[in-house]
């Protein structure tokens, strides 16, 4: 699917006029499947002018990961604006695909000015808001959170944006209605019995190790490129899912070009795939983040996102030379941490890959016994590759 994305949030804009298309007929809770969670709508946040609508529920960031959020977006445009562009929308709701270049691009400009309304974050076993949350990219712009409860092994938090951030991120719109957004924020906040816990759905997990999986893809000039293309010859691809405006993806970008190089004459093979270049002004800005890599570069499908889901960015695969999978993905860590463990993988080391990584990620090493003490390290791998 040549606009992936944009076709996704294309799909939740025309679900959510078509449904409410006025305030009065906003929705009276939003369901968050894979987060586990279900917000009951008060009266406040139905009478915020604008539109609220979920498209943020991605349950644990990437597999046994022991992190899921799910947060509602906001866009604050009068229902007018929305009936006006749903006008320009209607023809394509039954082809997405057909999305004309100028509807797109007034579209595009239409759901600029939005942010998140609330986000909640479950934290597993061993998972704390101080060591998981805090040190993660932007969690300064976080308010305090408020504990919601507890539910399949998760303990479940409730946070919005600072009023800075919000203001910031809604700087084209009027000072009232950030005012009286910050404003709902800070009712919300005082009301976590809105947000219910249920039974999460876990029915969209990565393939299993050992799956031989195909897909099809376009470059970045539109040729296609099947998965059989990118792996074959190689004893290992690393496929790499990134998008523009993600800033850890353009970190790790740097150390997947030292992978390619160094590593290229033993059976490496680093392939990017950028998730969001719908538009040419999108793809152009992708080539210039790209630059003069030494990797090959395509453009995310639905046949990849089916055959390789993952829930965030950067999120990275590793193929053998066959197309099969060969652990569970890797989320948003920078390459060099799994370096030695690939060095491992194409010296021809049979141990799970997922152990490997997960073992200098970690900081496995071996403990060095103190004089007089004999110290063993006794390492196992379970069925999930945990």
């Amino acid at each position: 699917m040549k606009k992936a994305l944009s076709i996704l949030l294309l799909l939740c804009l025309l679900a959510g006029i078509c449904g409410a298309a006025a305030a009065e007929e906003a929705p009276k809770a939003l369901d968050f499947p894979k987060g586990g969670v279900i917000f009951t709508v008060p009266d406040f946040v139905e009478d915020m002018p604008g539109m609220l609508f979920s498209i943020a529920d991605t349950g644990e960031t990437s597999y046994k990961s022991g992190i899921l959020y799910a947060y509602a977006l906001y866009l604050p445009r009068t229902a007018e604006e929305l009936a006006a562009m749903n006008e320009q929308l209607k023809p394509f709701a039954a082809d997405p695909n057909g999305l004309s270049e100028e509807v797109e691009q007034a579209y595009l400009a239409f759901m600029e000015p939005r942010t998140e309304l609330f986000l909640v974050i479950g934290l597993g076993e061993g998972k704390t808001w101080e060591n998981d949350v805090l040190t993660t990219d932007g969690a300064e712009k976080l308010k305090e959170p408020v504990r919601i409860g507890e539910n399949d092994g998760f303990t479940y938090y409730l946070t919005t944006f600072k009023p800075e951030y919000v203001r910031e991120r809604l700087a084209n719109v009027s000072t009232e209605m950030q005012e009286s957004f910050i404003s709902v924020t800070d009712q919300l906040m005082e009301h976590p019995e809105l947000f219910s816990l249920k039974e999460r759905d876990k029915s969209d997990q990565p393939p299993e190790p050992g799956k031989k999986i195909e897909f099809e893809a376009t470059d970045y000039d539109g040729n296609p490129v099947t998965s059989a293309d990118l792996t074959a010859g190689s004893k290992v691809t690393v496929i790499t899912f990134w998008q523009t405006f993600c800033e850890p993806c353009k970190r790790e970008m740097p150390e997947l070009d030292r992978l390619a190089q160094e590593y290229g004459g033993k059976g490496l093979n680093v392939v990017s795939c950028v998730c969001d270049a719908s538009t040419e002004e999108l793809l152009e800005k992708a080539k210039g983040i790209i630059g003069e890599y030494h990797f090959r570069n395509i453009k995310l499908t639905r046949s990849m996102l089916e055959a390789l889901p993952f829930s965030g960015t950067p999120a990275s695969y590793f193929l053998d030379g066959e197309g099969k999978v060969l652990d569970y993905p890797i989320a948003g860590r920078i390459p060099e941490d799994y370096t030695a463990a690939l060095e491992d993988y194409l010296n021809g080391k049979t141990d799970q890959f997922q152990a490997l990584i997960m073992q200098k990620v970690n900081g496995g090493e071996t403990p060095q016994p103190t004089e007089g003490e004999q110290t063993y390290t006794v390492r196992v791998v379970d069925q999930i590759g945990d």
